[in-house]
């Protein structure tokens, strides 16, 4: 269990992560 949530909630920081920095970049832009 331990192991599916960490994996769960590191795809879900990556996605998070990703999209903030593309907003970001919108707003630099």
């Amino acid at each position: 269990m331990s192991k599916r949530n960490s994996q769960a909630n590191k795809s879900a920081a990556r996605e998070r992560l990703r999209a903030e920095r593309e907003r970001q970049a919108k707003k630099d832009k």
